[in-house]
Order: C-alpha cells, then sequence, then structure tokens
C-alpha cells in the first residue's frame, strides 16, 4: 500500500526549503535547501521549481502518490489564482502575470520523475509565506507552545521552515476554517 503526500516549498528570494508533509509531519530525510533561481526565466523557474519536487520525492524514496504541493510564496502575488504579481523587486520577475500554478502542475505532470507519482485529484496550492510562518507559530510546537520557529537540520542561514502552514489548507492560513 502506498502513502499519500504533499510536497511543501517556502519559496524565499536566495533559498527554498522543501520538504514532504504526511499526516501533518515533516518527513526529515526528504528535507532539502535549494537555491530561488529568483532571476531565471519564467521557463527556468518552473522548471527549477519541478526538479526540486522530483528530488524531494527521490530522496524519501517511497512510491508515495502526491496529493498536493504548497508553495509559501512572497507577495504581491494572487494566491487564489496562483498568479504572479512580483515585478521590479528584483525576484522572480520574470513571473510576472503567468498562470504559475498551472505551468506548474503542467511541468510535473510531463516530467518522467514525477508525472505518475501525481495523484488523480492533484492540486497546487499558494499563500503568503509570511501568513505561513504566523500559522505555523500558532500552531503545535509554536511559539504559542513555547516551542518558536522550528529550525531545519543544517539551516545554517538561521532561516525558518512553514512546513506544516503549508499543508494546511489556505482556508485555514486566512482564519475560515
Amino acid at each position: 500500500m502506498t502513502s499519500s503526500v504533499v510536497i511543501a516549498l517556502d519559496v524565499g528570494g536566495t533559498q527554498i526549503k522543501a520538504g514532504a508533509v504526511v499526516g501533518g509531519k515533516i518527513i526529515e530525510a526528504s528535507v532539502g535547501h535549494y537555491e530561488s533561481g529568483a532571476g531565471l526565466a519564467a521557463g527556468d523557474t518552473i522548471g527549477h521549481f519541478a526538479a526540486i519536487v522530483a528530488d524531494i520525492l527521490r530522496k524519501w524514496g517511497t512510491d508515495a502518490r502526491v496529493d498536493g504541493l504548497g508553495l509559501a510564496f512572497p507577495g504581491p502575488f494572487d494566491y487564489e489564482a496562483g498568479v504572479s504579481r512580483i515585478r521590479g523587486l528584483g525576484k522572480f520577475d520574470a513571473l510576472y502575470g503567468l498562470p504559475v500554478g498551472g505551468l506548474l502542475e503542467e511541468a510535473l505532470r510531463a516530467d518522467e520523475r514525477t508525472g505518475t507519482r501525481l495523484a488523480p485529484h492533484f492540486r497546487i496550492a499558494f499563500e503568503n509565506d509570511a501568513a505561513l510562518f504566523g500559522l505555523g507559530e500558532t500552531g503545535p510546537g509554536g511559539a504559542a507552545e513555547g516551542g518558536g520557529a522550528r529550525r531545519l537540520p543544517d539551516d545554517r542561514h538561521g532561516s525558518r521552515l512553514v512546513l506544516p502552514g503549508v499543508g494546511a489548507s489556505r482556508e485555514d492560513a486566512r482564519g475560515r476554517a
């Protein structure tokens, strides 16, 4: 029997932290840190995101079906539509006005490393990175319980990952549970 998984990407201007989440828990063996590729052309950026998903699945090493992909993404961004509104900020400008979610799903389905792993009900969800950080802090193990933000193994830059928040629904992140 295969298990289901959500892949989570915390996209920043200089790096992306990513991992697999099963049952609300981060699979430590899957966690990775990657260059953001924020200055790449649009197609290359989408390909870079797809390659990160493939690497997370490779590192985890199971035959799990991927139910979804959650991206904590900086704004401005139309999170419901999956369309970037970033321009003039020197990061991800090439994605401006593009349906990032749709393009990324196409790339994942076409990629032999990931295409057969996507569940029929696979979907991509975006939310503001700062909002998900706050959600992660208010959840189990966060600052609300005295735990503070969870640091990843080998996180040399001291950045924080909100994978549990990315695994939550957009409605949870916006307080409409």
